[in-house]
């Protein structure tokens, strides 16, 4: 039930877009999806205060956010939670993430079907 009232939440704040590639130019559809999805990425660059990080060895630590729409409630609601999930995160901890332990990590996989679990995994992958 939360997971699809992500989903309505997020149909909300989409305001009803299509789904099109004409109308999201910058999205990737995800493949290997039950739905249609389709993902937007943006790579922030981190603020001249903290761009330096000692656990990085002086590497500059991009994060990222995630954001994208479908037309199955489900999905929508999945994909918020990958969302919520993402913020925050370090482009190179997502790097290193395995894509098929995401849903097991959230503890889901017992409760999606193997579609919706592959769904998450696809989402995974295209970030």
């Amino acid at each position: 039930k939360q997971i699809v009232q992500a989903g309505m939440n997020r149909k909300n704040q989409n305001c009803e877009i299509e789904i099109h590639p004409l109308t999201y130019p910058t999205m990737e559809r995800v493949p290997g999806c039950v739905a249609t999805v389709h993902l937007q990425i943006a790579l922030i660059p981190p603020s001249p205060s903290t761009s330096r990080d000692i656990s990085t060895n002086g590497r500059e630590r991009y994060r990222l956010q995630v954001d994208g729409t479908s037309d199955a409630m489900l999905s929508r609601g999945l994909l918020a939670l990958v969302s919520d999930i993402f913020r925050g995160v370090t482009a190179e901890d997502i790097l290193n993430l395995e894509p098929d332990h995401l849903a097991t990590a959230m503890g889901l996989r017992s409760v999606l079907s193997r579609g919706r679990n592959d769904g998450v995994a696809s989402m995974v992958r295209v970030v």
